[in-house]
């Protein structure tokens, strides 16, 4: 029996050509090392480093270069897919051999199988070279696994693509109740998540006839010296519209004047008719109340409305499914404002009697409208948080690294919340500077909206794991920068870590 020591890849390997060992599922070796029986005159482990090249009768064979679909899968005529290289390999109870080329394919992992991809194939007869087997998918994950009791993935590169649309996650590995995964010699990398979406706020809301009517001079004169002038309707108070977007509720009207009634086509005013108190909304039992005679008491303001509720921004690290997807971590969206309160009518003031040589005339004035309660403000969408960068997601499966390194790339930047749209001062009152104490009440103002919380940072992790932990032997993992949280609404930063377990 010859012995070979071969240095790949910084490990010493010790190969025994010609041998068998104990029967198939019996090691989870230390080191890595399969023990499987493998045909007669076949190298045993690793079976690339036969010093006349690797037999026919082996295992199958898959270049990207030199072969096809329709390959039998020999080293002369060998298939061009990975994974159709695994179905066979396992079909035929062979071992799959992998030149050190390009693979552009997802692959679902095959259990039963070894695979080994340090092969150089450029001569008549494939032995093992200083490169690996690249699988880089064009989406996440580029490999995926489930239940596999025996399998050995021995000198590849395993490589995610950054991820581009919003949020989206770039994931090298789902691994998924397997026990008996070997990952040896290997380097798994996952590219950069994408950043997260600001949020957007609404449209502004304009506030439209929210200003209360003026106070008006009522008069009645005897022997029509003068023009009789009653107004039947008194000043009305601003009607609320708010216009600008789909928003339904408007500001709550103003209270009408108060004013005198005549009893007769010439007789002075007798009886008072109140002012209105401003309308609430909704359903608040505070008014605004209505101005007193001659102003005793004043009209009332309008109460401001109530402000939204604030959102929460997202956190460090998002969740992971059950089936191995990332979700990121978003903000969560605020409330909208209430609309405010309308301001209470003034009240009319009592009449008065002038009398000359030829007249004699009783005039009154009636109180101001109140102003319209303000428009909301209206709370924008949430920012959405950052992708992640992970190599490998293990969901009960305590997988084995041997001498492979494990590195990630920068999670996705959080996107931005909003702070929402201002609301609009309530609606100015009716008023006199010559009678003053018959002004109306000014409207209350919108209440402002609630922050919309932004999305945290995406995190970078070697190996995010749920169960058992994973295994690592000389095995090193490097993660890269979790994305960057958002100052305002505040939002942290991606976590980064070697493991974690979620």
């Amino acid at each position: 029996m010859r012995r070979l020591s071969v240095l790949l890849g910084g490990i010493g390997l010790l190969i025994a050509c010609g041998s068998t060992s104990s029967p198939a599922g019996s090691g989870n070796k230390p080191d890595g090392k399969d023990t499987i029986v493998v045909p007669p005159g076949c190298p045993f482990d690793p079976p690339a480093q036969a010093e006349d090249g690797i037999k026919d009768e082996c295992g199958i064979f898959v270049s990207s270069s030199k072969g096809s679909s329709t390959g039998d899968g020999t080293s002369q005529a060998p298939l061009a897919s990975v994974q159709k290289g695994m179905e066979v390999a396992r079909a035929k109870g062979k071992r799959l051999f992998v030149c050190a080329q390009s693979y552009r394919e997802q692959l679902t992992l095959v259990d039963g199988v070894s695979m080994f991809g340090y092969l150089d194939c450029t001569a008549s007869t494939w032995k093992a070279g200083k490169s690996r087997a690249v699988i880089e998918a064009a989406a996440s994950p580029t490999v995926k696994a489930t239940g596999l009791r025996d399998m050995r993935m021995d000198g590849f590169e395993i490589r995610s693509p950054d991820a581009t649309a919003p949020s989206g996650s770039s994931i090298a590995m789902v691994v998924m109740e397997s026990s008996g995964l070997k990952i040896v010699n290997s380097k798994v990398h996952a590219g950069s998540g994408a950043r997260g979406t600001d949020g957007v706020d609404r449209t502004p809301l304009i506030a439209e006839r929210a200003n209360g009517e003026p106070p008006i001079v009522e008069e009645t004169c005897d022997n029509d010296v003068c023009v009789r002038r009653h107004l039947r309707e008194p000043p009305r108070g601003g009607y609320g519209i708010c216009s600008g977007t789909d928003f339904s509720p408007t500001g709550a009207p103003g209270g009408t004047g108060g004013h005198y009634d005549s009893s007769g086509s010439f007789g002075p005013w007798r009886v008072r008719t109140a002012p209105a108190p401003g309308l609430p909304w909704p359903n608040d039992p505070w008014r605004g109340a209505g101005g007193g005679v001659d102003g005793v008491p004043p009209a009332t303001a309008g109460h401001p409305g109530t402000s939204g509720t604030n959102g929460v921004s997202g956190d460090n690290f998002g969740t992971i499914t059950e089936q191995g997807n990332y979700v990121s971590s978003d903000g969560s969206k605020g409330t909208d404002g209430a609309p405010g309160q309308g301001g209470g009518g003034g009240g009319g003031m009592r009449p008065v009697r002038s009398a000359g040589a030829t007249f004699d005339e009783i005039w009154s004035t009636t109180g101001g409208g109140g102003g319209a309660g303000g428009c909301p403000g209206l709370a924008g969408t949430a920012g959405t948080g950052g992708g992640a960068s992970i190599a490998i997601i293990a969901i009960g499966s305590p997988v084995q690294l041997f001498s492979s390194v494990i590195e990630t790339s920068t999670g996705g930047d959080g996107g931005r919340g909003t702070t929402g749209t201002a609301p609009t001062p309530g609606g100015e009152p009716g008023t006199s500077s010559t009678f003053p104490a018959a002004n109306g009440g000014h409207g209350g103002a919108g209440g402002r909206s609630g922050l919309s919380g932004s999305g945290g940072g995406g995190p970078t992790i070697g190996i995010a794991f749920k169960g058992e932990s994973p295994v690592l032997t000389n095995t090193e993992v490097a993660p890269g920068v979790g994305g960057a949280g958002v100052p305002v609404p505040e939002s942290p930063r991606g976590v980064s870590a070697r493991t974690r377990e979620f």
